[in-house]
């Protein structure tokens, strides 16, 4: 039970500035999309195809609100597209007070000596959140920055889903690994200052006010246990990470922050000086400053994933003979330049060559072995090592351009590729060919 007070006090300290507010929060809309076994709220601020999009996910029984309007105008003043989740469990996302409350002397003491604990989902169930309100907004990748908890769901996602995220920032969180040390003795001076009587019942409606959701938390610890140490997931993450974390946290101590970068190659670690677990105005310009150059730092991997998912997304309607979907993807000036010297078609000539194929609902299977993308600015372009049945490794090349706020394709060339050593012998068969 101690533990869990320690966290329940530290935690509503995000949401406690006394300059808090959220009437811009309020001014969004509701949005809803639903997961495998939840309905996810969130909203969306600054939209625009033209921006780039930042997924922001907050800490231990905090819906969106608990960010507050000063640190979302911020990163929407950068330049952003910003979603903003309710976690399951808060706000307007699905509830799971039908579940209970656990025990939580009885769970902890499950875990410590080994056992699964109880909880109505984990942490992977929070990132399969995410990535559903992702999918509902059609962002093929964002900037997901998530502190404490939500720094954790962040991890998860960059470390299952690295296709769908941009750049991954995790503030005052961590692996959840057991050698860390515990809460310091200044969280448990907090809980000492601010328990008992009417103070604590004020307290509380403070947090419900400022978008914590008290009866949510013993549910959303179990997740964080359940889940476990993720030290090995976490050494697998590949996206661009900034780790950042205060020196004095009293509930997750710096050496979380330090343990987590140390695990992700090429990751950046940034110490605060004097910020606890919690984000006072006193530290947002620093905050959001060191984001919006992470950002910017690889502005590129954002769009490179995007441009991924356009390619991908062409093969896969290929495969399934979705015709709208794959012709969707080309420009209107498209070419198409197949393997035979006179396939060189404009889209609605590919069209037509195409259209009988995709009737039957197959279309043609390409694979992706490889692929490489060049280039600056809103024209790039592309090569791909591609395996197919029939024909055997192929390659694929072309540009993408980037108008009406997506990447299209401009021009896609597909080509056998012929051995060295029978090389002589297929051109003598290609000439034959010709010849008759």
């Amino acid at each position: 039970m101690r533990f869990f007070l320690l966290i329940l006090t530290a935690f509503c300290a995000i949401g406690a500035q006394a300059d808090y507010a959220r009437s811009y929060y309020d001014s969004q809309p509701v949005l809803t999309t639903t997961a495998p076994d939840a309905t996810i709220a969130y909203r969306v601020f600054n939209a625009a195809p033209k921006h780039d999009k930042v997924l922001l996910i907050m800490g231990l029984g905090g819906s969106g609100a608990a960010w507050g309007d000063a640190f979302i105008q911020r990163i929407v003043n950068e330049g952003y597209e910003v979603a903003v989740i309710d976690n399951r469990d808060t706000g307007d996302s699905t509830s799971f007070a039908s579940w209970g409350e656990p025990t939580i002397w009885w769970q902890l003491l499950k875990y410590n000596l080994g056992f699964s604990v109880d909880a109505p989902y984990s942490l992977q169930d929070m990132a399969t959140d995410n990535l559903a309100v992702l999918d509902a907004l059609n962002y093929d990748s964002a900037h997901v920055v998530g502190v404490s908890m939500g720094g954790m769901i962040a991890q998860v996602l960059a470390a299952q889903h690295p296709n769908r995220v941009a750049t991954l920032s995790s503030i005052m969180s961590t692996t959840f690994a057991p050698h860390l040390p515990p809460p310091t003795g200044a969280a448990e001076d907090n809980l000492r200052n601010l328990a008992g009587g009417t103070a604590e019942v004020s307290r509380e409606d403070m947090m419900r006010a400022r978008g914590f959701h008290p009866e949510s938390m013993t549910r959303q610890l179990m997740a964080i246990f359940k889940t476990g140490d993720r030290t090995e997931e976490v050494a697998t993450i590949t996206r661009p990470t900034l780790v950042i974390h205060g020196s004095e946290d009293p509930l997750i101590p710096p050496e979380h922050g330090v343990h987590t970068a140390e695990q992700i190659a090429g990751s950046k670690f940034v110490l605060i000086e004097g910020m606890e677990h919690s984000l006072p105005e006193t530290v947002q310009p620093r905050i959001v400053g060191l984001l919006a150059e992470h950002f910017k730092a690889h502005a590129s991997a954002s769009e490179d994933l995007a441009i991924a998912a356009l390619l991908d997304g062409l093969h896969q309607d290929a495969h399934t003979g979705d015709f709208d979907n794959y012709f969707a993807r080309y420009t209107e000036n498209a070419i198409f330049l197949g393997t035979d010297k006179t396939e060189r078609w404009p889209i609605n000539e590919f069209k037509d060559y195409a259209k009988p194929a995709f009737e039957d609902g197959h279309g043609w299977t390409y694979t992706v072995v490889e692929r490489h993308l060049e280039g600056t600015g809103s024209t790039r372009w592309f090569d791909e090592i591609l395996t197919n049945e029939k024909l055997g490794t192929c390659r694929g090349t072309g540009t993408v351009t980037y108008m009406d706020g997506t990447w299209k394709i401009g021009q896609y060339s597909l080509t056998l590729l012929i051995p060295n050593t029978i090389a002589s012998q297929v051109g003598g068969m290609s000439m034959a060919a010709e010849a008759h």
